[in-house]
């Protein structure tokens, strides 16, 4: 789904409870990445400029992996032991493999069952557990844009199975993250009119679709999926257009996505992007960074930063932000 971009941002060093903050640039341009994973001791970072950057956590240095002119407003990546995939949304929709040292980068756009390139679709997200990925877009004539691979991203089929989508329900690419798999479940979130969880046990074949108590409107709804595991999933959001809004911005599941419960202190705003690690949640989005103890009953705000998306390692989180920016953080104890 398309939305307009808000940016607004003051670095500081300090957080509330005292925890120190480093800024790790990674570009001296005015960029921004919506796609953020942390593996190998490097951060991959897909820009809205349409780069791959691979950030050497030791070296502390940035290379570009994916010299490539013809993919603006990449929004997510995935890896395997041997390939990067990147996601490229906006007027495009090309999928790129990119191998670890940048020498062979292949883009091509998905591809229908009656062999036909898809173009001009606009993708949100995807994911890679093993061998089986899953890649999703926005509808085409009324249908969810579903795809699956067998090999770990190297082909893509789509989805036998279809899902057809409400009137002003599609997906929302702000982090790259309303895609999931689990313990070889594959799951997406969507939003807008319309809000609901998909998920499917069988590469796609059948759906099962849960709606999801988010404000109906076109700029609301699940922006993010965070999964514990199969019973305890997390989803936040909210308005994007409302930077401070509170109001339905997270809501957990205890029964795997049956029900649904709205946290009794949410995060301080809308959010596009929550993961959980050691126990914990954490959230990000135009306003700040918030953490959740509690499966997301109770939230405590971490800082004000403008960030998008997050990774993490066994001892940090770290959260794209703006003018090619990252900022790292400790796990909360």
């Amino acid at each position: 789904m398309r939305f307009i971009l808000l940016a607004f941002f003051g670095f500081k060093t300090v957080f509330s409870f005292s925890q120190v903050v480093e800024i790790i640039s990674y570009s001296n341009e005015k960029i921004h990445a919506r796609g953020i994973e942390c593996v190998k001791n490097k951060l991959l970072l897909a820009c809205n400029n349409g780069y791959l950057y691979a950030y050497d956590l030791t070296k502390k240095q940035a290379i570009v992996l994916n010299p490539l002119e013809n993919a603006p407003e990449l929004r997510d990546v995935a890896h395997t032991s041997n390939q990067l995939i990147t996601m490229q949304s906006g007027d495009e929709g090309l999928v790129i493999q990119t191998d670890w040292d940048g020498k062979s980068n292949i883009s091509f756009y998905l591809k229908t069952a009656d062999k036909k390139e898809l173009k001009n679709v606009f993708l949100d997200g995807i994911a890679i557990e093993n061998k089986l990925g899953f890649l999703m877009g926005d509808p085409i004539d009324g249908y969810f844009t579903l795809y699956y691979s067998s090999n770990a991203g190297i082909d893509w089929k789509p989805s036998s199975g279809r899902i057809k989508a409400f009137e002003g329900e599609a997906g929302f690419a702000a982090s790259g993250s309303t895609v999931q798999i689990h313990d070889g479940v594959i799951y997406f979130v969507s939003g807008g009119l319309k809000s609901r969880i998909h998920s499917s046990k069988n590469k796609g074949k059948t759906w099962e679709s849960i709606e999801i108590p988010f404000e109906s409107k076109e700029s609301a709804g699940p922006f993010s999926l965070a999964i514990k595991d199969k019973l305890n999933m997390l989803v936040v959001g909210g308005d994007y257009t409302k930077a401070s809004g509170i109001e339905k911005n997270c809501f957990f599941t205890k029964d795997g996505g049956k029900s649904w419960q709205a946290s009794t202190t949410p995060p301080t705003g809308y959010r596009s992007c929550v993961i959980f690690t050691d126990g914990i949640y954490y959230a990000c989005g135009t306003n700040g960074m918030d953490y959740s103890q509690d499966g997301g009953q109770t939230w405590q705000n971490l800082n004000d930063f403008n960030t998008f998306s997050m990774a993490f390692d066994s001892q940090y989180i770290y959260a794209s932000s703006i003018n090619g920016k990252v900022i790292k953080l400790k796990k909360v104890k």
